[in-house]
C-alpha cells in the first residue's frame, strides 16, 4: 500500500491492551476507560491503558500522522456486547517536540440488545423532562477527546542543556474529554425512586475530565518521574453503582465498593 518509508497499516483482531496517549502514568485514556451515562472514570495504578475486544485498523503516513479505527465489544461491563465506533488521530510536529491528538467515540453505538441499552422503564430509568412528558436516560453517546503534550527540550538538541536530562524529562502533557455530548436533566420527580438522579448533567463542563502531566527532570537519575493530576466536574461520586448493581444509566448519589 504505497511506499513501505511512509505507509504503514496493521490490523489487530481479538482481545488486547490499547493505550492512545504515550505519556499517560495513570490518568487519562478516557475513551475506554469512562462511561457516558452515567459519566463515571476508572482508572488502575500504574496501568494506564485499556483492554479491548474487538478490531483495530492503524494506518502510519509520513512517520508523524497516526490514525486508529476501532470496532469493539463491550465484555466487561452492562451492556454487554453492545458495539462500539473509536476513531482516533495522533501527529508528531516540530521535530517531536509537540504532540497533538483527537478523538471520537460512538460509545454503545449499535446494540445487540436495545432494551438493555435504553431502558424503558420510568421506575428505572426514567425522567420528567417537561410537566407530563417523560424520557429516559441511555447508555449510548458520543465522547470527545484532544490532548497534547510539549517537550521543550526538543528545541535545544545538541545543546549542553539537552545532553544531561533525560528522555521523558521536561515534558508537559494534557488530555480532556467529553463523556457524552447530550445534556441530561435531573427528573423533576423526586419521588423514591430518584432520589439517586438529584442533579443531572445539565451543563458540559459536568462531564469533563482533565489530566494535567508533568515529568519532573531527574538529570538521567531515572527513566522517568511523573506527576499528574486530575479534575473533574461531575457532581455525583465517581461510582458505576447502578450499571453494576441495577444494569441501568443512572448515576448514584452515593459511593460504595462498586465505585469507579
Amino acid at each position: 500500500m504505497g511506499n513501505s518509508e511512509t505507509v504503514g497499516l496493521t490490523v489487530d483482531v481479538g482481545r488486547f491492551e490499547y493505550k492512545y496517549n504515550p505519556e499517560s502514568r495513570n490518568l487519562g485514556e478516557y475513551l475506554f476507560r469512562t462511561g457516558t451515562y452515567p459519566a463515571y472514570i476508572t482508572t488502575s495504578f500504574d496501568l494506564p491503558l485499556a483492554r479491548v475486544t474487538g478490531i483495530k485498523a492503524s494506518l502510519k503516513l509520513w512517520d508523524w500522522l497516526r490514525q486508529d479505527l476501532l470496532v469493539t465489544t463491550l465484555t466487561d461491563i452492562e451492556p454487554f456486547t453492545d458495539i462500539t465506533l473509536t476513531y482516533i488521530a495522533d501527529a508528531s510536529l516540530l521535530g517531536n517536540a509537540l504532540d497533538l491528538g483527537a478523538g471520537v467515540q460512538f460509545a454503545n453505538a449499535i446494540s445487540t440488545n436495545p432494551s438493555q441499552t435504553s431502558t424503558h422503564d420510568f421506575s428505572q430509568n426514567g425522567y420528567y423532562s417537561a410537566p407530563g412528558d417523560t424520557a429516559y436516560y441511555t447508555f449510548r453517546g458520543t465522547k470527545l477527546l484532544g490532548r497534547f503534550m510539549l517537550d521543550p527540550k526538543r528545541f535545544f538538541n545538541g545543546t549542553f542543556v539537552n545532553n544531561i536530562l533525560g528522555k521523558e524529562d521536561g515534558k508537559i502533557y494534557v488530555e480532556a474529554a467529553v463523556l457524552g455530548l447530550e445534556s441530561y436533566p435531573a427528573s423533576n420527580d423526586y419521588g423514591s425512586t430518584k432520589q439517586d438522579n438529584l442533579y443531572g448533567y445539565d451543563q458540559l463542563w459536568q462531564k469533563i475530565p482533565v489530566t494535567m502531566g508533568f515529568n519532573v527532570p531527574t538529570f538521567r537519575i531515572f527513566d522517568v518521574l511523573s506527576l499528574e493530576a486530575e479534575w473533574y466536574g461531575c457532581r455525583y461520586p465517581d461510582a458505576y453503582k447502578g450499571v453494576v448493581i441495577n444494569d441501568i444509566a443512572v448515576p448514584t448519589t452515593r459511593q460504595s465498593s462498586y465505585g469507579g
